[in-house]
């Protein structure tokens, strides 16, 4: 804790701001037992603290620990971002798809109106039905024996 020109707080701080060490494990050992020491060192971003003197065994199963536990975060973020690549693939897949079937909807909606134009001008008194039919009745009887 106590080392010059800056403590051990400092330098986990320090540490921290780098994108390198962002989640690092960081073991601060230290003769002090100072809750407000200890305290300053995890909010600084210290992830484990022990005390001199330390027994061995403990320090190597904290470390170990503290290992596997990075080990499994950076795993998780490889995951993470595989995941991220399959969704995005996922997402422009669709979306081509999406532009695919608005591009069909839009042809057969075009053929709707004009069917729906033709149908307008073969019904009626004035329309190809009408005048052959003699009366708008007639016409759209007859639109609809066709229709069936």
């Amino acid at each position: 804790y106590r080392m010059t020109p800056i403590d051990g707080v400092e330098t986990t701080r320090r540490l921290r701001q780098l994108p390198t060490c962002a989640d690092v494990p960081i073991m601060m050992v230290t003769v002090t037992e100072d809750a407000k020491v200890c305290h300053a060192a995890f909010d600084a971003g210290v992830t484990d603290f022990l005390v001199k003197p330390y027994d061995h065994y403990e320090c190597r199963a904290r470390c170990r620990n503290l290992l596997a536990l990075r080990e499994q975060h950076l795993l998780l973020q490889d995951r993470a971002r595989l995941l991220e690549r399959e969704i995005s693939a996922a997402v422009r897949e669709l979306l081509e798809n999406l532009k695919a079937m608005t591009q069909r909807d839009a042809a057969l909606n075009q053929t709707l109106a004009n069917l729906q134009t033709t149908t307008e001008k073969l019904n009626g008194p004035h329309g190809a039905l009408g005048v052959l039919t003699g009366n708008e009745a007639d016409a759209k009887q007859l639109a609809a024996t066709i229709a069936s």
